[in-house]
């Protein structure tokens, strides 16, 4: 199986061009993303789910 932090970082290249403006964290430990990028922490998959259904401020500062 692949890391999560590949696996979301495969689906922000649908969205964005050229390397992710972040670098991932997920939770089960893995990283993708430039290394000099700000990091976005992802805890658990519950935090995926938030951000996605809820996207805006309030979903965030949920999340």
């Amino acid at each position: 199986m692949r890391p999560a932090a590949d696996r979301l970082a495969e689906l922000l290249g649908h969205f964005v061009t050229g390397p992710p403006p972040v670098r991932l964290r997920a939770w089960d430990g893995s990283t993708a993303g430039p290394a000099d990028a700000p990091l976005v922490s992802l805890r658990s998959p519950a935090v995926l789910r938030r951000l996605l259904w809820q996207p805006g401020e309030l979903g965030l500062a949920e999340a």
